[in-house]
């Protein structure tokens, strides 16, 4: 079996960015379930913005990671910041439900993108084993 660059970068990309926006997700949540106990607004920006760089890091590394497969360093590092970029576009996505809709839709989102997360995760996984055996028959 071999490994096509182009579906390894878009994985890469899906993954870092469906991580990545779980991640910043889950921070708006636990934000609006704060936010009854009355913590100051300069306390606020400071835990959204936390989860925000948390969000960013984790999807730059799944998705370098992901991507170890590809040859060129520089390869990755542009998938790395393509997923940064879909995370946080991901995760922008989440002010219209947080907005507009009741808790469960920003929850049932959450749970759409770790379903997503962990799919590409499982499929890169068997990828990865698939070529890893292929190249040590050889």
């Amino acid at each position: 079996m071999q490994q096509n660059p182009l579906t390894t970068a878009l994985g890469s990309m899906l993954g870092g960015a469906t991580t990545g926006a779980s991640v910043t997700t889950f921070g708006v949540l636990s934000f609006r379930a704060l936010q009854p106990l009355g913590v100051g607004d300069n306390l606020q920006l400071a835990y959204v913005g936390l989860w925000m760089l948390a969000g960013v890091a984790v999807a730059a590394y799944r998705s370098w990671t992901t991507a170890l497969g590809m040859a060129k360093a520089w390869a990755r590092g542009v998938t790395a910041a393509l997923a940064v970029i879909g995370g946080l576009m991901l995760a922008g996505a989440a002010l219209p439900l947080d907005y507009l809709f009741p808790p469960g839709f920003l929850i049932g989102y959450l749970v759409v993108l770790v379903t997503l997360a962990v799919a590409i995760a499982r499929y890169a996984r068997r990828t990865m084993d698939a070529n890893q055996q292929v190249g040590g028959g050889a």
